[in-house]
């Protein structure tokens, strides 16, 4: 993620190579949770992804995301970040692993990113 600014409880996040999508927030009366439905206006900015894992299909479907925070001390707060989605496929039981996989790296990358910010930030 290069920046992602909320406008009216929607997220408009930018990534590398012009991709950009939004992220309608979730009203969520939960204070350790942060959760949104993907939304993607724009397919031409989506472009530079691979087509095989294309967020809006024919194969793929992403559908929301968030995160939970949960204290692990006083100064220390644990987020995992989720994404779920739907598979059309033939072999989406095969592909499902795949996507797990893709899923957790992609998450841990993400994760990277906002651990370096907000210790830069502390």
């Amino acid at each position: 993620p290069i920046s992602a600014e909320v406008i009216d409880g929607v997220r408009f996040a930018k990534w590398e190579r012009g991709v950009a999508f939004e992220e309608v927030l979730i009203d969520d009366a939960n204070p350790n949770t942060l959760s949104w439905n993907f939304r993607f206006p724009d397919p031409a900015l989506l472009k530079p992804l691979d087509y095989r894992v294309s967020p809006i299909g024919p194969e793929v479907f992403l559908e929301t995301g968030g995160y939970q925070f949960t204290e692990t001390s006083p100064t220390k707060t644990l987020v995992t970040l989720t994404t779920t989605y739907r598979l059309k496929t033939p072999m989406n039981g095969y592909l499902a692993l795949w996507g797990k996989l893709f899923l957790d790296d992609f998450h841990m990358a993400v994760l990277h990113v906002l651990a370096i910010r907000a210790e830069a930030n502390a």
